[in-house]
């Protein structure tokens, strides 16, 4: 993910990581970004929820809470 951010010149803070796995969500938080958990088919653990930042049903969502973020 850092070396994502690196190639395209944005600041890990000014990313936005839309994941479904609980060590995607992990890998985000750890690397300084912001997330969305992208639910599929498994529910999060007491783990995962530590991590958590956004949430969102599916991917059409994601447009609405970035219509609500701006």
């Amino acid at each position: 993910m850092l070396t994502a951010a690196s190639k395209s010149k944005v600041a890990p803070q000014h990313c936005l990581v839309l994941e479904d796995s609980k060590f995607g969500i992990m890998a985000a938080k750890r690397a300084g970004m912001n997330s969305v958990w992208i639910y599929d088919f498994v529910k999060p653990d007491e783990e995962m929820e530590l991590y958590l930042q956004q949430r969102c049903d599916s991917l059409l969502d994601v447009i609405e809470l970035l219509k609500k973020e701006n």
